[in-house]
C-alpha cells in the first residue's frame, strides 16, 4: 500500500477591528477573529483511507479577542508632574480541539451539557465497565488491529479558554533636547486569572476525562524599570 504524502493545511477567518484615534490623550483599539484551520497532515489506521485525514488543526480557536488601551493623565505643570501613562492590555481566545483518545470508538456524544462542565468532569468519560447511571456509556475500548475510523480531535469539545492581562504605569520625564526618561511599572496577570492544558485522554486512565490543575501562565507578576531615551 503507498500512503499519500501530500498534507495540506486551510485557514479561513473574519476580522474585526476597532480603533479610536487618540483625542482628549486617549487611544484605544479591539479586535476580534472568527476563524477555522483545518489541516490533512495524519492518517487513520485504516488500510481503505490511504489519504490524510482531514480534520480540526491542532491550534485552531474559534473566538479571538485583544484590546488595548493607553491614556496620558491630564496634568500640567513642570516636567514632575506631567507625563503620566496608563495602559491596559487584554486578551482572550477559545480553547483549542481536544484531542481524541486512541484505540477507542466513541459511542454517544461525550460533550456535557452547558454548566456541567468542571475540571475533574470535562467530558463523558463513561465507559461499559463505569457506565452513567442510565446505564449507558460513551467509550468502548477497540479490538486489537482494528480500522480507526475515530478523528484525530473532538469537533465539540475544546480544552479550556486562555485569557491575559496587563496593566502599566508610566512617567515620562523630559530632560535636555530630545532626550528622555521613562519609569515603569508594569503588572502582568493582575487579576491573577489561570489556565489549564487539556484533559486526560488515556481511557484506561483514573483521571480518563479529567484536567489536572496546573497552571500553564504565570502568576500576577510586578516589575519595576527605567529607561532612557535619546
Amino acid at each position: 500500500m503507498t500512503l499519500d504524502n501530500r498534507g495540506w493545511s486551510s485557514y479561513s477567518g473574519l476580522e474585526v477591528v476597532l480603533n479610536k484615534r487618540i483625542s482628549h490623550g486617549l487611544t484605544a483599539s479591539v479586535n476580534y477573529t472568527w476563524s477555522r484551520q483545518r489541516e490533512a497532515t495524519d492518517y487513520l489506521n485504516n488500510g481503505f483511507e490511504p489519504a490524510p485525514f482531514e480534520d480540526l488543526a491542532s491550534i485552531d480557536r474559534t473566538h479571538h479577542f485583544t484590546s488595548n488601551i493607553l491614556y496620558e493623565v491630564p496634568l500640567r505643570g513642570n516636567r514632575l508632574v506631567e507625563g503620566w501613562q496608563v495602559n491596559f492590555l487584554y486578551e482572550w481566545a477559545s480553547g483549542t480541539p481536544t484531542t481524541m483518545p486512541n484505540g477507542i470508538l466513541r459511542q454517544d456524544s461525550a460533550r456535557l451539557p452547558s454548566g456541567q462542565q468542571t475540571l475533574d468532569h470535562w467530558f463523558d468519560n463513561s465507559t461499559q465497565s463505569n457506565p452513567r447511571p442510565d446505564g449507558g456509556w460513551a467509550w468502548d475500548t477497540n479490538p486489537a488491529n482494528a480500522f480507526r475510523v475515530a478523528p484525530f480531535r473532538f469537533k465539540d469539545i475544546r480544552d479550556p479558554s486562555i485569557q491575559n492581562a496587563a496593566i502599566s504605569v508610566f512617567k515620562n520625564t523630559r530632560l535636555a533636547g530630545n532626550k528622555m526618561v521613562q519609569l515603569r511599572f508594569e503588572v502582568f496577570n493582575p487579576f491573577n486569572t489561570r489556565y489549564y492544558g487539556g484533559p486526560n485522554t488515556t481511557i484506561t486512565s483514573t483521571q480518563f476525562g479529567k484536567i489536572t490543575p496546573n497552571q500553564f501562565n504565570f502568576p500576577r507578576t510586578g516589575q519595576l524599570g527605567i529607561r532612557f531615551l535619546f
